[in-house]
């Protein structure tokens, strides 16, 4: 098992024994350097050997974010984590952009800190969830290729740099509460966010690997849901149609409840917003049947880049209330409701409401099995 190098950049030496003492023995990290000033930090970077920056944006000499700067500048590939009591997404956005791989609040329970510390230091990304919902509303560009999988060389492969924007939506949307897993038109993973990490660690018998890609507990369910990925892959592509979307998953163990299965389709020409937008692909939503998915403006807002009104009003068409319906229910205009359906087909690359309804009901916004 590798040993990451961490390095404590922190002006409270009760943080940084405290820190000290949690990763006592811990078989994956250990705090290789320490120091309470930004100069100390830089300075002992430059000797090398660290595989992880935890970082206080509040130093006595330097401010954090230009300590940031200094380090990404010399030492680009060096994960840095943000750890500090600023629950404020415009410091979030800032870190991010300046290419922080994680948001973290002191306030966290301590053994939270450390899983979040092992994410970031194999190459994953974290933000606070109390930012996460401010983040994901922010205008950003498609998703790049990334992976969180380990010790699989093809998913080291795909790994590429993201820029800033499109990193603050992947953040955001890694927070969501139910699993996402992206393939490409040839069904290799490309992105999974937390919540389907959670769900591949846990004895739901789902394995994701770059030979067999995702497989399930029993041989049979197996073999319908790569069916329903290859058609989704085939819809996106211009070759085939879905004739369903949605299945059931059979856990390992009797007592975990169901995994409901939705596929979308992500076509380039068709969603100008989504991940992959930049090439077909097929997205693959995970949930526990006991989860309820129902109405999720967060998801709505995340892929489709829409304010909350416009989300809102793309749920309440999906549910079946007409504009007028919805006019009263606001208690705005119906040329305010319509300016903003067609900020939505603009951002969801439809034209009509029937369009629009399609697309969104192969969301797991309402889905039967």
């Amino acid at each position: 098992m590798t040993m990451f190098n961490v390095y404590l950049a922190d002006d409270h030496a009760i943080l940084r024994q405290g820190l000290k003492s949690l990763l006592k023995g811990d078989p994956e990290l250990q705090i290789a350097g320490e120091s309470g000033s930004g100069r100390s930090t830089i300075e002992d970077l430059a000797r090398g050997g660290y595989d992880l920056l935890v970082l206080d944006l509040s130093l006595p000499d330097m401010d954090g974010f230009e300590v940031l700067q200094e380090v990404k500048r010399h030492h680009p590939d060096l994960p840095v984590m943000i750890l500090t009591l600023y629950v404020d997404a415009g410091l979030a956005n800032r870190g991010i952009e300046l290419g922080a791989s994680g948001y973290v609040l002191k306030e966290m329970e301590p053994h939270r800190i450390v899983d979040t510390m092992r994410c970031i230091a194999r190459g994953g990304q974290f933000l606070a969830p109390e930012l996460a919902a401010s983040l994901a509303g922010r205008r950003a560009s498609p998703f790049k290729r990334v992976s969180h999988l380990e010790e699989t060389d093809f998913f080291n492969q795909q790994t590429t740099a993201l820029n800033a924007r499109s990193r603050i939506t992947e953040l955001a949307i890694g927070q969501l509460p139910y699993g996402i897993i992206v393939f490409d038109a040839a069904l290799r993973p490309v992105y999974l966010n937390q919540a389907a990490e959670v769900l591949l660690a846990s004895d739901t018998g789902l394995v994701l690997t770059s030979g067999k890609g995702l497989t399930t507990a029993l041989g049979s369910e197996s073999k319908r849901l790569q069916q329903l990925l290859r058609q989704g892959a085939d819809q996106a592509t211009g070759s085939g149609a879905m004739t369903r979307n949605a299945m059931r998953i059979t856990p390992c163990r009797e007592e975990l409840h169901p995994i409901s299965a939705v596929v979308v389709p992500l076509s380039p020409g068709q969603r100008k917003k989504q991940l992959l937008a930049s090439q077909p692909g097929v997205m693959l939503f995970l949930s526990s049947l006991n989860q309820s998915v129902t109405g999720s403006i967060a998801l709505l807002k995340s892929l489709f880049d829409l304010t909350g009104a416009e989300a809102y009003l793309a749920q309440e068409l999906v549910s079946g209330r007409t504009l007028e319906a919805v006019t009263i229910a606001k208690g705005c205009s119906l040329n305010t409701v319509r300016n903003q359906l067609k900020a939505v087909f603009a951002k969801t690359g439809t034209s009509r409401q029937a369009d629009l309804i399609r697309l969104l009901n192969s969301l797991p916004l309402s889905t039967s099995l």
